[in-house]
């Protein structure tokens, strides 16, 4: 069986043991501390700089779809406007072609 004084002895022994752990471990979770604040603050940075950033490229594609409207509006006007041209000259080619037909006709030359 183990005495008091054997107990003690122990006891001691253990704890010049863990003592040096201890502070080791707790100076560790003093460091961990430290790390999870510094990283608390640069996730707070980075979710700063990436909401003013957002934020200006919301803007940014605000005046894109402004213009992307102002490109089709244009777009669509030019469209119109090249078919009623097309329209209009082949309206008039097929007139001049009756035209050169019946001048043909009459001055009886052979059709081209």
């Amino acid at each position: 069986m183990l005495t008091k004084n054997d107990l003690k002895q122990i006891r001691s022994v253990v704890r010049e043991e863990v003592s040096p752990v201890e502070k080791n471990l707790q100076s560790f979770e003093k460091n961990l501390q430290s790390f999870e604040k510094n990283l608390q603050s640069e996730i707070m940075n980075v979710r700063k700089d990436l909401g003013t950033e957002i934020g200006g490229l919301k803007q940014d594609v605000k005046g894109v779809k402004k213009d992307v409207r102002a490109l089709r509006s244009d777009a669509r006007y030019l469209r119109k406007s090249i078919n009623l041209f097309i329209e209009y000259t082949e309206e008039k080619d097929t007139k001049l072609k009756k035209r050169v037909e019946r001048i043909e006709d009459h001055l009886q030359l052979e059709q081209a």
